[in-house]
């Protein structure tokens, strides 16, 4: 859904990316939500490498870009080097 319904680079279609990655939905409420996904996996024993992974990234660009769609997570992933 997100890459034909909200495609996370600029210029393939109306999208927070096409908007300089203003938030529509923001990368901080996405960090909540994994952390809420996190938490709910840990209760039930669910083992979630991917989601885990996903909330580690959202954390570390959550602390530079917490207020811009969550989408732009695309351009900190360009530049990750680890």
């Amino acid at each position: 859904w997100s890459l034909t319904n909200y495609a996370p680079v600029p210029n393939l279609m109306a999208s927070p990316a096409s908007n300089n990655y203003k938030a529509g939905f923001a990368a901080k409420m996405m960090l909540k939500d994994l952390k809420l996904a996190a938490k709910a996996a840990r209760q039930s024993g669910t083992f979630l490498p991917l989601g885990n992974q996903a909330e580690a990234l959202y954390e570390k660009f959550c602390a530079s870009d917490g207020h811009m769609d969550f989408s732009a997570i695309v351009c900190y992933l360009k530049e990750f080097k680890g």
